[in-house]
């Protein structure tokens, strides 16, 4: 029987965050607070124990810290976010970049891939 079609930015995603955290990421994202659209309580978001002054959130200094957002203005905590980047990785919702999958399917494609690893790494 097949799996949930989990979108080709979560796999992505999934994987960069294997090579940066490691596999045990997955253990550290609550899903039932999980909002793909919060920038703190997303999957991102919910990796980062705390960030330092100057951002707006903690997804946005998730995206820093990984090396997906460049530096613009360290004196005034202001950064440019690389928006293709993010959306590349399933990092972002569209309705801050303006294209598919919807938010609903990324946040669904995150639930459903972690889900999955979870039920993988009990039954090993």
């Amino acid at each position: 029987m097949a799996g949930p079609e989990v979108p080709e930015q979560v796999r992505a995603g999934a994987a960069f965050l294997d090579e940066v955290i490691g596999p045990g990421w997955i253990e550290q994202v609550n899903l039932d607070t999980l909002d793909i659209e919060s920038g703190c309580k997303c999957v991102a978001a919910q990796l980062v124990s705390e960030f330092e002054g100057g951002y707006n959130n903690a997804w946005e200094y998730a995206m820093y810290a990984w090396g997906v957002t460049t530096p613009d203005d360290l004196d005034e905590g202001i950064t440019t976010i690389d928006c293709d980047r993010a959306r590349e990785l399933g990092f972002l919702a569209p309705q801050h970049s303006g294209i598919l999958p919807s938010a609903s399917v990324l946040e669904n494609g995150w639930r459903d891939l972690i889900a999955a690893r979870i039920i993988a790494r009990a039954a090993a």
